[in-house]
């Protein structure tokens, strides 16, 4: 069994939770990829405010089908980041999109909405 990772998670996942854990070490960069659109080593500009955080109910496929974790995100986010061929770009993301940027940005951080 892999350090940290149950014995209930599917091979997929355990693959996942060891890739991002050896990226960490090695200390290659940050790597999300939302809506087809990569982002390398992503710095987060801007946050909402405080006041204007979101709850969410998420899951995750990292974990098993029925673990649900209540979470408070950013309603709005502004990301840099270069593309796949290293071009910088920034982009705003509200909503949905904010919410599942953050959480495959915890992932590339080696960290899980259980953590």
């Amino acid at each position: 069994m892999l350090s940290g990772v149950p014995k209930s998670w599917d091979s997929k996942a355990r693959v996942r939770h060891r890739r991002a854990a050896l990226q960490a070490r090695a200390g290659e960069g940050e790597r999300v990829v939302l809506g087809g659109r990569a982002f390398v080593n992503p710095e987060v500009r801007w946050r909402s405010d405080e006041a204007d955080l979101r709850c969410w109910r998420e899951t995750c496929l990292a974990l098993p089908p029925d673990v649900f974790v209540e979470t408070l995100r950013d309603r709005a986010i502004v990301v840099a980041a270069a593309d796949a061929a290293g071009r910088r770009f920034e982009a705003t993301l509200r909503g949905g999109a904010a919410r599942q940027f953050l959480h495959e940005l915890d992932h590339a951080r080696g960290t899980l909405i259980v953590d």
